[in-house]
């Protein structure tokens, strides 16, 4: 099992990586292998993920785009 928790400010104001590392940090039960933040403004994410396939180790999120954009999942496409 793995998690992921995007949060947007509707207010425009900035997301403060340090809250979301303590998101990170509770979230770690859940994705013991890896964790990432990342922040863009008013909207960031976090992803931890938890090893199940050999795949997993390749996998690195969230995603940023270099035109800013933010992508994350948590699936499996067959």
């Amino acid at each position: 099992m793995s998690a992921i928790v995007g949060v947007d400010q509707f207010d425009g104001a900035a997301v403060l990586v340090e809250d979301l590392e303590r998101v990170a940090k509770a979230l770690r039960p859940y994705g013991p292998d890896r964790s990432n933040v990342v922040v863009a403004g008013p909207v960031g994410f976090v992803s931890v993920l938890m090893r199940m396939t050999p795949e997993d180790h390749f996998d690195r999120q969230p995603c940023l785009s270099a035109s800013r954009s933010i992508i994350t999942a948590d699936a499996r496409v067959v």
